[in-house]
């Protein structure tokens, strides 16, 4: 998994492909973290080509979230598969993140919390 963030606009936005899991979830939390303190308010991560997220991944992505709101800030998830959103509504995260539907929602939100 390549992972890097794509600047749109001034959110940056990260596209994970298979799976976030023990192997990778690290690198892709440092990223996040690294984004958050560079100043962005919010990052969107777009799981459409994700399909399972282990423990360490959800804890990627807490961490993540939890640095971004120290400033106010939000991560946006979207295009969440079915398998993985079950795991965000038994683990009770999608009271934790904001889930979006499509990626321009989740650009649009992320983009106004800069305004």
């Amino acid at each position: 998994m390549t992972i890097e963030a794509v600047s749109v606009g001034a959110v940056p936005l990260f596209e994970p492909e298979g799976a976030i899991d023990i192997t990778n979830s690290a690198e892709l939390r440092d990223a996040m973290l690294a984004q958050a303190a560079s100043g962005a308010r919010a990052i969107v991560l777009d799981l459409a080509a994700v399909r399972y997220v282990d423990s360490s991944g959800l804890s990627a992505l807490v961490s993540a979230a939890t640095s971004l709101e120290r400033d106010q800030g939000q991560l946006f998830l979207c295009n969440v598969d079915a398998a993985v959103m079950k795991v965000l509504e038994m683990t009770r995260l999608t009271e934790y993140f904001a889930v979006e539907v499509s990626r321009e929602s989740a650009l649009e939100h992320a983009a106004s919390l800069g305004d």
